[in-house]
């Protein structure tokens, strides 16, 4: 596993901070699953591990992702827990399905850091 996030990575953090910052919380969560799904295709390139294709046509390139990551046990199954809810909330605001408030942002970007932190140890 890679100690550091790539610098796209950051560079998408440190944006999705930037969106929230100035209100933009849509589009805050939406750069919060964009880091999520990076993040995770950095960690499995850098074990090693191909991508499942079973669990792509199951239910999506990102869940497929956090499922995989999980049972190769790179996140644990409380991380894959807020994985999936950051997912989720991602994909409510790309498709218009729920709205986005602060509260909701900033614990999306709370748990976002805490993925990341144990991500890259």
């Amino acid at each position: 596993m890679k100690d550091l996030p790539s610098r796209e990575i950051l560079d998408r953090l440190e944006e999705a901070y930037e969106c929230f910052q100035y209100g933009f919380y849509q589009a805050c969560i939406a750069m919060c699953r964009s880091v999520l799904e990076y993040s995770l295709k950095e960690q499995l390139k850098a074990s090693k591990t191909p991508p499942r294709i079973d669990y792509m046509r199951q239910g999506g390139d990102l869940t497929a992702l956090i499922k995989q990551a999980e049972e190769i046990e790179i996140l644990s199954r409380g991380l894959a827990i807020d994985a999936h809810e950051v997912r989720r909330r991602g994909n409510g605001v790309l498709h218009r399905r729920s709205a986005a408030t602060r509260d909701l942002c900033w614990d999306t970007l709370q748990k976002m850091r805490h993925i990341l932190a144990r991500l890259y140890k």
